[in-house]
């Protein structure tokens, strides 16, 4: 039985190598050197800046590497694992137990699931409940009993325990780098010292110059290819599922899920955190990671980001994503991490980079505000470029310096009385008087 088993692991690997042939990078590319040639890297490395953090921002659609910052170092991957342990399920366990009774019901109570489908719920609730929570609650103990749970279905099962074995495969199938893996699942299922890999036992990674140990680390490029491989390999139907169950968002939503949402997009991802007081967290870290999938209207994007004590930087990490995303669309979109006059300024305003005066700025403001054009970030404003270029059109002739000098002519004496004290028309009416606009 064993060398039957031999056999089929080997049969197995021939085949998980044509999988991983489809990996995001060929094995004999330089990962590094492509992510340093990356359209936006610079822009990423600058917001990584001396911190422990990783990032890789891939665009599916066009196949194509737009930022990668270090790519090929070994970060603790705590949670985020649990998006690719759900893959690993999927692609073992018969689709007759995930395909048999929809995800909205996989944490519902058996009155509540519709006769159809009650036959179903009776018969495989415990393992899809537990996908659910692995999933939504980050449930540590139903990760372990997925673990445990998929390895039966599994070639390896008769030669590696059930982390090595997920780990196995994600080199066999998935194509990642031999020093990432888990070295421990110490919860549900998985909680047993037989289950440990000891070829991590030694395993380090430097953070602040520093070699420092964790249970579980991989690199973002590594993390990444799970999700490309689930892009493009996994079948149809599989796929749905793990869509369907990734895209839940319950509570506040995560950086990669907000920044989805926010472009109009489904997240597709799974998060993970550990911090100060939680369990064998001697040193007090905040540890971090997010990894998935940005399907939008326009593009797919794959997004990771990890980093340990790098937390403070995510929200600038993301609107990046996303003020990249909006630029490429040619969205007037102002960027809430802007105040008014940075983005007015900005390449991204609607004048592109420019060095109007604050005076000129809140003329335009006080402009727009007649028109009913209410300024605030995180609004796109694309429908009023016009009225933007019109408005700064107006300025500039009334003050063509871009200044208020100190003896003004009537035009500009009326403009500021209008502005400061209220009084005297609107500057519409100024507009109107110039011949700018129709009466």
């Amino acid at each position: 039985m064993r060398f039957l088993m031999s056999i089929a692991i080997v049969v197995w690997m021939i085949i998980g190598g044509i999988f991983a042939q489809s990996s995001l990078f060929s094995p004999d590319s330089d990962p590094q050197t492509l992510a340093d040639n990356a359209p936006y890297t610079a822009i990423f490395t600058e917001l990584a800046q001396n911190r422990p953090l990783g990032f890789l921002l891939y665009d599916l659609t066009a196949d194509e590497l737009l930022a990668g910052v270090n790519i090929t170092q070994q970060l603790p991957v705590v949670s985020a694992i649990k998006g690719p342990i759900l893959i690993y399920f999927l692609h073992f366990v018969p689709s007759e137990i995930w395909g048999s009774l929809p995800v909205e019901y996989w944490n519902a109570k058996r009155d509540a699931v519709p006769e159809a489908f009650v036959d179903a719920w009776d018969s495989y609730y415990d393992i899809l409940n537990d996908l659910y929570r692995m999933i939504v609650y980050s449930d540590n103990f139903s990760t372990g009993d997925v673990l445990l749970y998929t390895y039966a279905y599994t070639p390896y099962r008769e030669t590696y325990h059930p982390v090595s074995a997920f780990n196995q495969w994600s080199y066999d199938v998935i194509g990642i780098s031999s020093n990432s893996g888990l070295r421990e699942w110490d919860k549900g299922g998985t909680n047993n010292p037989a289950f440990i890999v000891r070829q991590f036992d030694t395993r380090t990674t430097q953070i602040y110059g520093v070699p420092r140990f964790y249970n579980n680390l991989v690199t973002p490029l590594d993390l990444a290819r799970y999700y490309y491989w689930m892009y493009h390999q996994l079948p149809e139907d599989a796929y749905a599922v793990a869509k369907a169950v990734m895209s839940i968002v319950e509570g506040y939503p995560g950086f990669l899920e907000l920044t989805a949402q926010n472009l109009g997009g489904m997240p597709v991802s799974k998060d993970g955190f550990v911090g100060p007081g939680d369990e064998n967290n001697n040193r007090q870290e905040w540890l971090t990671a997010d990894a998935g999938l940005m399907l939008l209207d326009d593009r797919d994007l794959l997004v990771v980001s990890m980093s340990v004590n790098g937390g403070d930087r995510t929200d600038e990490i993301y609107a990046e994503i996303e003020r990249i995303v909006r630029a490429d669309r040619d969205e007037l979109f102002w960027n809430s991490t802007y105040d008014y006059v940075t983005w007015m300024r900005s390449a991204d305003g609607p004048y592109g980079a420019n060095n109007l005066s604050m005076e000129g700025l809140n003329f335009i403001a006080d402009y727009l505000y007649e028109q009913g054009i209410i300024l605030q970030g995180g609004r796109d404003y694309s429908e009023h470029r016009d009225q933007f270029l019109f408005a700064r059109q107006f300025w500039l002739i009334v003050f063509p310096d871009d200044r208020v000098p100190a003896e003004r002519n009537i035009i500009q004496s009326r403009v500021m009385t209008i502005r400061y004290a209220r009084t005297g028309g609107t500057l519409t009416d100024v507009a109107r008087d110039l011949g700018l606009i129709n009466p």
